[in-house]
């Protein structure tokens, strides 16, 4: 009769394996505690690697408000440009392309400081057509294409002066002027609730690789 050859327990000589049904058991969970330790070293190790990353990300952040700041404080004048688009209610083949022109959103960046620089329209090209009436009826192509504007980009200017320590730009603009300067800005902090949900689903991963692993 075949013995276990961790506990010594009698297996029957028809047993596939070499360890009792209560070894195996054991041998599987101690495999998958390493595995679940491994999976939460890592996601130590990633964690730290992000922290350092937001860290660097929110110094290169911080030196470039300062160095906004201090060409201000030398009696330079620095601007930050922005676009926005706004469709114009043109019609296109019978089809009218926005009900009006809706001009709500420069309005209120008016309000906040921002003046037009510029307007480039955005047009639609359609081939031209002749129709023919008589002898012949139909439409043959008019040598041309016809523009049709659709809507305009409106370049937005707005000039960076500096309120008690805080700049007249927002948050997007500075990772704007940064992203165009070759800066990376710093990603948005996780919020309570995403990191539950990370939690959670971490704990939903862990608990079925610990069920499959004993089916």
């Amino acid at each position: 009769m075949g013995r276990c050859l961790e506990c010594g327990e009698n297996i029957g000589f028809f047993s596939l394996g070499s360890l009792c049904n209560s070894c195996q058991e054991k041998d599987k969970a101690d495999e998958l505690a390493k595995e679940i330790e491994l999976d939460r070293q890592e996601m130590e190790r990633q964690k730290l690697f992000e922290e350092v990353q937001q860290k660097r990300r929110e110094e290169s952040r911080q030196a470039f408000i300062l160095s906004l700041k201090n060409k201000i404080n030398d009696g330079q004048e620095i601007y930050c440009y922005d676009t926005i688009y706004i469709p114009v209610d043109s019609v296109i083949d019978d089809t009218q392309v926005v009900n009006k022109f809706d001009v709500s959103a420069l309005k209120l960046m008016g309000l906040d400081g921002w003046s037009i620089e510029g307007i480039v329209p955005k047009t639609l090209g359609l081939p031209l057509s002749n129709s023919s009436i008589g002898s012949t009826v139909g439409e043959t192509y008019g040598g041309g294409i016809g523009g049709n504007v659709v809507g305009v980009y409106i370049l937005l200017k707005k000039r960076i002066t500096q309120i008690g320590e805080e700049l007249s730009i927002d948050s997007s603009s500075i990772d704007s002027l940064m992203k165009a300067l070759g800066h990376v800005a710093p990603a948005a902090p996780s919020s309570p609730l995403s990191e539950l949900k990370k939690t959670q689903d971490m704990l939903g991963d862990l608990n079925t690789k610990y069920m499959n692993t004993f089916k």
